[in-house]
């Protein structure tokens, strides 16, 4: 077997910072809805380059595999969402 990353620990590592960091952000968000996108778009952040580690994914597109491209989706949608949202206020 080939030596590969601890990809589930770089996860759980990186989701229990980014626990931390959203946690404090809270109170500066108006919304629930804010803080969801929030939490949604980084995560996909996140999720994107760790997918780049696990060496067990097929590569649907170019050097993406198809959780990147999910992630993408995601990110952009959040993006989306949320500037159409400050664009009402």
């Amino acid at each position: 077997s080939l030596p590969v990353h601890p990809t589930q620990l770089y996860e759980c590592l990186l989701l229990a910072v980014l626990f931390c960091v959203l946690l404090r952000l809270t109170d500066r968000w108006g919304t629930a809805g804010s803080s969801v996108l929030a939490t949604l778009g980084s995560y996909a952040v996140l999720r994107f380059f760790i997918e780049f580690l696990r060496a067990d994914n097929a590569l649907v597109l170019g050097r993406l595999t198809f959780t990147q491209l999910v992630c993408i989706a995601l990110l952009s949608g959040c993006v989306m969402v949320m500037t159409a949202a400050r664009r009402r206020a």
